[in-house]
């Protein structure tokens, strides 16, 4: 009886902060129309500038390798290790990898073909999302280590970090389940696509999983705006300093939690060289990377208080490790770093309207076929 009464209590209380959220998320564009506005263009022009060019090539290529069956010779040599360090069956070689290396959302859109392929189980693939969510090596390089920190030995021991960190994940969450059962090679056989059917299927795919990557990211991007503009940043950075968080510190705490690129910009622009920081943040992922893979993996279901905790059990890990590997090999992180962040170019150039109305037309495409497909 004391458990449904307090099991009552609770949902009422969600139900009353997530109302209150809702009803300030909607005053918001009333009260600051402008940051709202400057927020969806802000968005717009990094998913154009940065997050289409990055992520369509390698969600395509993860959705290809994933499609097409004969792909999976390439992985064939890491099928033992696959099997024995993350105890998940042979096709997954192809979601391990791209999940560890092709950027964020590619792993939760590898693992969810696979789930759709019939090749991978729902509770495997619950269970393997928690650890293949990890930066790519252009983003984690690049544009942290490069442009923000001006040091790509910094960026190249940030990646290592946060790879080292997801394997090791993932090999503490397998070691809590079952070996996987064989494949059964008859039947994927009668079932594959063809080369063209597999090439189709990951433009589509990548396409419509950008669009709605693009769109988590300029919502993102107006909320920080409108926080910003309301005053809530420098009052949660004052409340934190009270308790003895440093104020560069506590500039860059609120956006890293929304968003991941913010939350390195702001660590950046406060002269925050202290890398183990760059690492959490890389491997915690912020909420909007958060919601892109929750949309991404439809085919299963998600634990988000496990992922939550993963995410930062995985950024503790991967801090400490990026620690010991500075003090191994010392980096040259140049305290004017800041200065080389770029800024995206105007929406109005040519080649970012290009970039979105493909976008928009691969969207459209692949919802008409699965509408066509549906309707069958």
């Amino acid at each position: 009886m004391n458990s449904a009464v307090y099991q009552l209590r609770g949902n009422r209380i969600k139900l009353f902060f997530m109302l209150a959220a809702t009803l300030l998320f909607a005053a918001g564009f009333f009260i600051f129309p402008i940051a709202a506005v400057t927020g969806a263009r802000e968005g717009m022009e990094l998913c154009a500038q940065i997050v289409v060019p990055s992520l369509f090539p390698f969600l395509a290529l993860s959705a290809f390798l994933v499609k097409f069956p004969p792909a999976q010779l390439l992985f064939r040599p890491l099928n033992p290790l696959i099997r024995v360090l993350f105890r998940l069956p042979d096709r997954a070689g192809a979601a391990v990898v791209m999940g560890l290396c092709g950027g964020y959302p590619a792993g939760a859109q590898a693992l969810n073909t696979l789930v759709q392929n019939e090749d991978l189980t729902k509770e495997q693939a619950s269970r393997a999302i928690l650890f293949l969510v990890n930066a790519g090596p252009a983003f984690t390089i690049g544009a942290v280590g490069v442009a923000m920190l001006g040091d790509a030995k910094a960026g190249t021991l940030l990646f290592i970090a946060i790879l080292l960190s997801s394997l090791s994940l993932g090999f503490i969450h397998a070691r809590f389940a079952t070996k996987p059962e064989q494949n059964k090679k008859k039947e994927r056989f009668q079932k594959q696509p063809s080369f063209s059917q597999s090439f189709v299927y990951a433009a589509t795919t990548a396409g419509r999983a950008v669009f709605f990557i693009c769109c988590f990211v300029m919502l993102f991007s107006v909320v920080l705006q409108m926080l910003q503009a309301s005053g809530f940043p420098d009052v949660f950075s004052l409340f934190l300093t009270r308790f003895g968080v440093p104020s560069e510190l506590s500039s860059c705490m609120l956006p890293s939690i929304f968003e991941v690129a913010a939350g390195c910009c702001a660590a950046a622009r406060a002269d925050i060289l202290f890398l183990p920081l760059y690492a959490f943040i890389l491997s915690f992922a912020g909420l909007c990377v958060h919601f892109q893979i929750y949309s991404t993996a439809f085919a299963f279901s998600i634990s988000k208080r496990c992922f939550l905790l993963s995410r930062i059990g995985c950024g503790l890990c991967s801090a400490l490790i990026v620690f010991i590997l500075t003090r191994l090999f010392p980096t040259a992180v140049s305290v004017y770093a800041k200065h080389k962040i770029p800024s995206p170019a105007p929406l109005h150039s040519p080649y970012s309207a290009v970039i979105l109305l493909l976008c928009l037309c691969i969207f459209l495409l692949s919802f008409k076929n699965s509408v066509d497909s549906s309707n069958k």
